[in-house]
């Protein structure tokens, strides 16, 4: 019979693979990459054809943006000029990070590739899984992982059926709410995404942090694993370096519009504020049918 830690280590790996599977699916890696639970990173050469699912998102994309060209009266028409604008503005920027992010995925392959080419490279010669991170560490890493990537699904998963069943249910906002549902889960793909690679390194970090704490001054050999350790430092700065490299623009223009969307949203509501609209009511507050 299977110990738990076996189940678990099978469980963790198996999550693990299928969160990659669907970050392939999304565009974000372009060359063949599995993490097998006994032989390690297995990284292929990027063809075209591991590249298809990248243009289907592409398409995605313009799709997105020519039904809401199509359906254009029911996502702003007949709405007050700053409603219109603020919702318009929030779909377009929307749209902008899918396609700065997908754009970065497809300039970004080798530098991606090169980012899990040198965790191998590290493991191979420390006798280590990924990185310095060994089997068992990087488990509980991936525990961690899969347990915020739900927490996140529940989550997400609760407002967006609160949103489409219940707030904008009969209102135009079902119609804002249903055309931003593409641009708004590749943006929290990225950031999940980015979040895996945040969690690797620090435990890589914790590492060679152990490694350097553990070593004796007056131990024979000092000199010699210093330089070791020296090199290694390198190795994972280089890493972060591409990491880096490979989300840092995209994830800038997430942050910026971000914070350009909130900013969207207070003018929309200094403004309705100004003009003593009572057409603002909220089902999620007072149980009633959301007006507009």
């Amino acid at each position: 019979m299977a110990s738990v830690e076996s189940i678990i280590v099978g469980a963790s790996f198996g999550t693990f693979s299928f969160l990659m599977m669907l970050f392939h699916l999304v565009g974000f890696v372009n060359f063949p990459l599995k993490l097998h639970q006994t032989t390690g990173l297995s990284i292929g050469e990027h063809r075209w054809s591991t590249s298809i699912w990248w243009f289907v998102q592409v398409a995605l994309t313009v799709i997105c943006s020519i039904l809401a060209k199509r359906n254009y009266d029911h996502l702003f028409n007949g709405l007050l000029l700053t409603d219109a604008m603020n919702n318009y503005f929030k779909f377009v920027i929307g749209v902008l990070t899918v396609c700065v992010t997908l754009t970065d995925s497809w300039f970004g392959i080798e530098t991606h590739r090169s980012i899990w080419m040198r965790y191998r490279a590290l493991a191979t010669k420390n006798g280590t899984f990924l990185g310095l991170v060994g089997r068992a560490e990087l488990v509980r890493v991936l525990v961690h992982f899969i347990a915020i990537c739900l927490v996140i699904v529940a989550v997400c998963g609760m407002v967006e059926y609160e949103m489409y069943y219940g707030i904008t249910v009969g209102s135009q906002w079902h119609y804002f709410w249903t055309h931003n549902f593409y641009p708004y889960l590749i943006s929290h793909f990225r950031h999940v995404y980015h979040l895996l690679h945040i969690l690797l390194m620090a435990a890589n970090l914790r590492q060679l942090q152990h490694k350097l704490g553990s070593m004796q001054p007056p131990a024979v050999g000092v000199t010699e694993r210093m330089e070791a350790y020296r090199a290694i430092y390198g190795e994972l700065w280089q890493i972060n370096e591409s990491i880096n490299e490979l989300f840092g623009f995209s994830q800038a223009l997430n942050i910026a519009c971000s914070f350009a969307q909130i900013a969207f949203d207070l003018y929309w509501m200094y403004t309705m504020w100004m003009q003593g609209s009572n057409h603002m009511d909220c089902k999620c507050i007072e149980k009633k049918n959301y007006q507009m």
